[in-house]
């Protein structure tokens, strides 16, 4: 699995008789966020400021979802024995926040784990660094 929470994107790959294959391409869509986008937070000297730690906040709230339904749905895979080893390739920090959302049975199946983000990557790029690490 390739994945980007900053970008809310995941592919999925498998190893198959053929070699690497991309099977799964998940991507977050837009929310509604209400009326909240222009939110002012103060004004000062007759110019307004947009509060943007209201707008990181709404962002890294997009960021663990996307990342709690991505690990929802490696333990549906999961327990429907689509997998039976898991390779996890991540941003430190989107690494970080997988782990912490993944069940104990997806944990139990992780084997690697690669701290870079390869989600602007084309599928050959992508194939030969996971052939690097040995996938």
């Amino acid at each position: 699995m390739v994945c980007n929470s900053r970008f809310k994107k995941a592919l999925i790959y498998r190893k198959g008789e053929n070699g690497i294959e991309q099977i799964a391409d998940a991507k977050w869509g837009k929310k509604n966020w209400d009326s909240f986008e222009g939110h002012i937070s103060e004004i000062s000297g007759g110019r307004e400021r947009k509060n943007y730690d209201l707008e990181n906040r709404r962002k890294n709230q997009e960021d663990m979802e996307f990342i709690h339904s991505l690990a929802n749905w490696l333990d549906m895979a999961n327990n429907e024995h689509v997998f039976d080893r898991l390779v996890i390739v991540a941003s430190p920090k989107t690494l970080g926040h997988i782990r912490g959302a993944l069940s104990r049975n997806v944990q139990n199946r992780v084997t690697q784990e690669v701290d870079k983000d390869l989600t602007k990557f084309t599928f050959d790029e992508i194939s030969k660094h996971l052939e690097q690490i040995g996938f």
